[in-house]
């Protein structure tokens, strides 16, 4: 409607998906300067990425070496519909992520995690028990947490006070506690410093939303489980929010656990740990990341050589010039 009034409209976002998918032109900026500009209104999609990509600031996760940093989980060829033979090892106060672009792969693995699929070939091993699971509750009480998208409005108990949120998943680990009352106050005086003042003594309904979202982190951080998976943890926060996901990722790697991440968003996952592409069976993964490399280096060639940002572009140029390059 406002197109249709001759309006014009400036977006600004961090995820190329957005951008390509109702803008007329895309440009990424990289240190207050244009990096490069892409015209509509169809984009090559992988290009964009890997543009964007190349200037965004990275947020490497620290990884901790702990008294419990010995093997967490291991796949082992594992294979579905949608994934072909997976293998990684995760240790204790390290994170991996995954990373598929239709999203079919990672659901697969999250199943495989939750107890939801049985029917996947290979070998899963749970420190140094074979993988087997149910449903999620037993996957739980085998120590694997769970962090959905958008955590502060799904994960958290609106009928329950900030407390009883924080210290769920911890009694049902342990049991009933005698004198509850101590124990919630040993907790608070642990936890308070990580929310605003008081939070922990209200009701789910008064936080505000970083409250809710820490609360949804912290209380794994006190359930304390050997592996936890975060599903898209970025997708649904804006940058502030991000900063205090990160944050409390530290808080969990300091601890000595684990952290898989799952997302079908590039940016998302590409900007935090270890990177595993299993969205393709085109390509080996070491082809796919040469192709990648070539693909970054020709835009930056054509535009020293044609000094534009407008250009088309297609596969099979890719190939020409990495022939020309490695002739070179």
């Amino acid at each position: 409607m406002l197109r249709r009034r001759g309006m014009s409209i400036l977006i600004i976002d961090s995820y190329t998906n957005v951008l390509t998918g109702i803008a007329d032109r895309v440009m990424i900026l990289q240190n207050g300067r244009n990096l490069w500009t892409f015209e509509g209104p169809e984009f090559d999609k992988p290009a964009v990425d890997m543009l964007f990509n190349q200037a965004i600031k990275k947020n490497k996760l620290n990884e901790y070496d702990t008294e419990s940093s010995n093997e967490v989980i291991c796949f082992d060829k594992v294979s579905t519909k949608n994934v072909c033979n997976l293998s990684f090892k995760i240790h204790g106060g390290q994170i991996l992520s995954l990373f598929d672009g239709d999203g079919k792969g990672v659901e697969d693995v999250k199943a495989i995690l939750e107890g939801a699929n049985h029917t996947y070939k290979g070998k899963i091993t749970l420190g140094t028990q074979t993988f087997k699971s149910k449903n999620p509750w037993q996957s739980v009480k085998k120590k694997i947490g769970f962090i959905s998208e958008n955590p502060q409005e799904l994960m958290i108990f609106d009928n329950l006070s900030a407390i009883d949120n924080l210290t769920y998943a911890a009694l049902n680990k342990v049991g009933n506690v005698l004198f509850r009352k101590q124990y919630y106050k040993s907790i608070i005086e642990d936890y308070k410093s990580y929310f605003s003042h008081g939070a922990l003594l209200k009701h789910t309904e008064e936080l505000s939303t970083y409250d809710r979202h820490r609360l949804a982190y912290l209380k794994w951080h006190l359930y304390n489980p050997k592996l936890l998976v975060c599903i898209r943890p970025f997708s649904s926060v804006d940058m502030a929010l991000k900063e205090t996901t990160l944050e409390l990722m530290e808080a969990l790697l300091k601890k000595g656990i684990a952290i898989l991440i799952l997302s079908s968003n590039y940016e998302e996952v590409n900007t935090v740990g270890k990177l595993i592409d299993i969205s393709s069976k085109e390509y080996p993964l070491s082809s796919k990341n040469d192709l990648c490399l070539i693909k970054i280096e020709m835009l930056k060639w054509l535009q020293i050589k044609q000094r534009t940002c407008f250009l088309k572009y297609s596969e099979t140029d890719f190939y020409k010039y990495d022939t020309c390059h490695r002739a070179v």
